[in-house]
């Protein structure tokens, strides 16, 4: 993981767009340029189905280390099948990033991207999250101050804010602690929809 190509510019140029990053090159931290480009990928790829994408930020921390991510991805699992059916959500987007400092144990930076016009509000999602981290006896979650980030289509300073809050997920600090069968950071596999018009799609 450590051998990965690190940015340390303030902006990084993506499908055409030029995107601020939490990175610092006089200050000596960047960030991870594979995670940026999957981040990238997943919320255009989301916004190719939705007009408005709401993007949900929470964090997640364990009762103990674990060495792999089987409590994220079980985490996600439910998620996802409990937002489709008390909420109606046929596609979830994710990036979650896995980091181990000072404490004991790791924790979990999550972003959600859902549709955006079904989904006005982030504390549905958050409520459904916290909810099922506590039935999974589990030591607390965090709720970021502002939470939800809309994002709308062909709108590029919503998706510089949002991308920009991502991208600090991408930091190499923290990571790399864990067995060689886990990963540092993961991400949904949203499919971008072709169309003539995405305009056409709600």
């Amino acid at each position: 993981m450590n051998s990965k190509p690190v940015i340390y510019d303030s902006k990084i140029i993506l499908g055409g767009r030029s995107l601020r990053i939490n990175a610092n090159a006089e200050a000596g931290y960047g960030c991870y340029r594979h995670i940026l480009e999957r981040t990238d990928q997943q919320l255009s790829a989301m916004l190719s189905h939705h007009s408005k994408v709401q993007v949900i930020r929470l964090d997640l921390h364990l009762r103990e280390y674990s060495s792999d991510n089987r409590v994220v991805s079980d985490f996600m699992h439910k998620l996802k099948k409990r937002a489709a059916s008390k909420l109606g959500l046929r596609r979830f987007g994710y990036v979650w990033a896995r980091e181990l400092e000072r404490a004991k144990s790791q924790h979990y930076h999550l972003a959600f991207m859902v549709d955006g016009n079904r989904i006005q509000n982030p504390h549905r999602i958050v409520e459904l999250g916290a909810e099922i981290w506590q039935e999974m006896n589990q030591a607390r979650h965090h709720i970021p101050e502002k939470a939800g980030t809309m994002v709308r289509r062909n709108d590029d300073e919503s998706y510089g804010n949002a991308f920009y809050r991502m991208s600090y997920f991408a930091k190499p600090r923290g990571k790399g602690y864990r067995s060689k069968y886990a990963n540092d950071y993961g991400a949904s596999r949203i499919k971008p929809r072709m169309a003539q018009n995405c305009d056409e799609i709600n």
